[in-house]
């Protein structure tokens, strides 16, 4: 019954959410992997409460993961309990009583002004993809705008 639970989250996940394709198999290698822990401690994933979650993040935390990969984990167990809850399988998401690892805010890395220059001195005047290409560089430096913006 475990695989068949995991299974239908997926496909409900990929028919009602509309998660991509890679997201889809992350979470179903999440939930299968969680599903063998929770079985090595002998219980079923209807009955995993939160002392079993708790016991699974702390693990992850011990083997290295990181603060993002936990809870990306997490948010997997939670979308399938929810499912779970949704379905009537479980009486409540047992993710949700558990305190989740911040996401950390890393800031993007920047050129230096010296960089910007140094490359905008490097592409030639001499002809006109050389004044588009300087162009875009000139706009994508002053403006702060990210690569997909940009294009």
């Amino acid at each position: 019954m475990e695989p068949e639970l995991i299974s239908q989250f997926v496909s409900y996940a990929d028919a009602e959410l509309g998660l991509s394709p890679l997201t889809l198999s992350a979470y179903e290698n999440d939930c299968i992997r969680f599903a063998e822990f929770a079985a090595g401690l002998g219980v079923k994933l209807p009955d995993v409460g939160v002392d079993v979650l708790a016991s699974y993040l702390q693990g992850l935390t011990m083997q290295g993961y990181s603060t993002a990969t936990c809870l990306r984990y997490m948010l997997a167990l939670q979308g399938f309990y929810g499912f779970l809850l949704m379905r009537g399988i479980v009486p409540a998401n047992p993710v949700r009583a558990l305190d989740l690892p911040k996401a950390e805010h890393k800031l993007p890395d920047v050129m230096t002004r010296e960089s910007v220059v140094a490359l905008l001195g490097s592409i030639p005047d001499s002809d006109r993809f050389a004044v588009r290409d300087r162009a875009i560089l000139e706009t994508f430096y002053a403006s702060g705008l990210r690569v997909t913006e940009l294009v």
